[in-house]
């Protein structure tokens, strides 16, 4: 299943990410469609290193516990960290 879930992320992310690479390479952009494009190509590198960081065979022997949390205190916990 991680597997397939790593290559419909993959094969996007890589899209975005060549896009990206293109536009700041062959157009003339503004500075703002520059450091749109900028990061643009960072999120897209950042996903497809993530994926790949879960794609690892380590990662995927982990096994992970179970614990059970009232939402109301994650909620609160998330909104003051």
């Amino acid at each position: 299943m991680m597997k397939v879930v790593a290559h419909d992320l993959r094969n996007p992310m890589g899209s975005i990410h060549m896009i990206a690479s293109l536009m700041l390479h062959r157009s003339k952009l503004s500075t703002e469609d520059q450091e749109l494009a900028e990061m643009m190509k960072r999120s897209s590198k950042n996903c497809l290193d993530l994926v790949d960081d879960l794609m690892r065979p380590k990662a995927m022997d982990q096994t992970f516990a179970v614990q059970r949390e009232e939402l109301s205190e994650v909620c609160v916990f998330a909104l003051t960290s």
